[in-house]
């Protein structure tokens, strides 16, 4: 038997020069989701959202219980490196005085990522510049609203960020998360947080879980994503590159010890079967 991840090698490494523009799209989407797999860890590739949707400090010891302390003190660790991580590329970006926001938030999202780690945000400007960089068009970022967290603060919830390149103006009509099911099976969907590729007209299904632990119901931004000379993605990424480096030297003197490889514990999902999936959808 083939690990899931060999299986999404050998989709990822099939030719594209015959096959649709969707089809092309959907094999780059899955080229950069097993690329990004293999660079960046996130919290739900150690403990899913599913299995554990918050983390309150005073029940560490319960979670320690269910799920291990080899996996708890990897979950920790990467909240701890994220967070720095992030603190550091905040106040980076600032010098660099980037007056766009796109490419300011590109810059900063791929420094982080980067060094190795990346929550749902990080990660979908990581995708947004590597379609960019393979010269896919008419990509957006969609943000997705659920429940309130069990925080003080007014208006706070649980949010997502996902990519979808193709035609997104069904979801302009109304803020309804169900018109994700009305988008046209050209449109392809990239969630690297939740290891998602396929078509978005199957997004609520194939997340589903996720979707349902967290009551997503609305989507809240759509933002589309302006196209960038390929001058101008050499600059972006080594702007990047040289923030992470700075990030990278940072953490070794405040800590005495290199950025450290946060071990994955949740395998990427079948996303052969997943394609295949969406595929006989979309001749239906």
């Amino acid at each position: 038997m083939l690990s899931s991840l060999a299986r999404l090698n050998l989709f990822s490494n099939l030719s594209v020069e015959s096959k649709g523009s969707e089809d092309k799209n959907l094999s780059i989407a899955s080229n950069i989701l097993n690329d990004s797999y293999q660079s960046v860890t996130v919290s739900n590739d150690i403990i899913s959202r599913v299995e554990l949707p918050i983390m309150f400090g005073d029940e560490i010891h319960l979670y320690i219980k269910r799920f291990g302390e080899e996996r708890m003190n990897e979950a920790l660790k990467e909240v701890k490196v994220a967070g720095a991580v992030r603190s550091f590329a905040m106040g980076l970006i600032q010098k660099l005085q980037i007056t766009d926001s796109m490419e300011r938030n590109l810059t900063m999202f791929l420094a982080i990522t980067l060094c190795g780690v990346g929550e749902c945000q990080d990660t979908s400007f990581l995708s947004v510049f590597k379609l960019l960089e393979a010269g896919c068009k008419n990509i957006h970022l969609i943000e997705i609203k659920g429940k309130d967290r069990p925080s003080e603060i007014p208006g706070d919830y649980f949010d997502h960020e996902f990519v979808v390149i193709g035609d997104v103006s069904p979801l302009k009509k109304d803020n309804s998360i169900t018109n994700l099911d009305n988008l046209d099976d050209k449109c392809i969907v990239l969630d690297r947080y939740l290891n998602l590729v396929g078509k978005a007209n199957q997004y609520r299904k194939l997340a589903k879980d996720y979707i349902d632990v967290y009551q997503m119901n609305q989507i809240t931004k759509i933002i589309d994503i302006p196209e960038f000379s390929k001058e101008k993605l050499v600059l972006i990424k080594q702007n990047a590159t040289d923030i992470a480096e700075k990030i990278k030297d940072f953490f070794q003197i405040i800590t005495h010890q290199p950025i450290p490889i946060i071990k994955k514990f949740n395998k990427a999902p079948d996303q052969t079967a997943t394609m295949k999936e969406s595929t006989s959808r979309a001749k239906i």
